[in-house]
């Protein structure tokens, strides 16, 4: 396996390549079947202070180590304020009006966007035009304008992802009254229309 891989290192195969390459090349050869983490880990082995400048300029990257991962129970949410467990309950039977689920649509080459406000009950859905611009101070203006058009009752609360488009939504909640909880990005709610 050595030869092997250090042959396709040579020619700056990722080690995923590596390990696929000798399942192909070595059937029914068990001890030659290399999951590409061995790989990695034997690469940038911890003893051996990772590759010398020598070895690293022949991987793809170049790095003489390899870099940290972080794991997604220690992700950080990017803005503060309450999560999608932490509304109402009321929200979750949908028979109460006015709580809506807000999204950024994005077009061709991110050169237009419209943001989406839909009521859950209701089913009524506003078109926010965003003049090409989605940061987050535009989004909160324009979002809270769309907002101010329906009646009280159909301005309870508003859910949202966590995208860069929101990071103004503490103070979208003190302008307008209107709680704002956050969809964490990696785990929607499934529940939602």
């Amino acid at each position: 396996m050595s030869t092997g891989a250090t042959a396709a290192r040579v020619q700056q195969w990722r080690p995923r390549q590596i390990s696929h390459q000798l399942r192909i090349d070595f059937p029914g050869q068990p001890e030659m079947d290399v999951v590409h983490e061995s790989i990695y880990r034997a690469l940038y082995s911890p003893h051996a202070n990772g590759l010398s400048r020598g070895m690293a300029r022949h991987l793809r990257t170049g790095r003489r180590g390899r870099p940290t991962h972080r794991h997604t129970t220690k992700r950080r949410s990017r803005f503060s304020g309450p999560l999608l467990g932490e509304r109402p309950v009321e929200v979750d039977t949908r028979l109460v009006p006015g709580h809506c689920e807000g999204d950024l649509v994005c077009g061709t080459f991110n050169r237009s966007a419209i943001a989406t406000l839909v009521e859950r009950t209701t089913g009524m859905l506003l078109l926010v035009h965003l003049n090409g611009k989605r940061d987050a101070a535009t989004v909160r203006e324009r979002v809270g304008q769309a907002m101010s058009g329906p009646p009280a009752h159909l301005r309870k609360s508003l859910i949202w992802d966590q995208g860069s488009e929101r990071a103004e939504c503490l103070q979208f909640q003190t302008e307008t009254n209107i709680p704002v909880a956050m969809v964490i990005s990696w785990c929607r709610d499934i529940s939602a229309p």
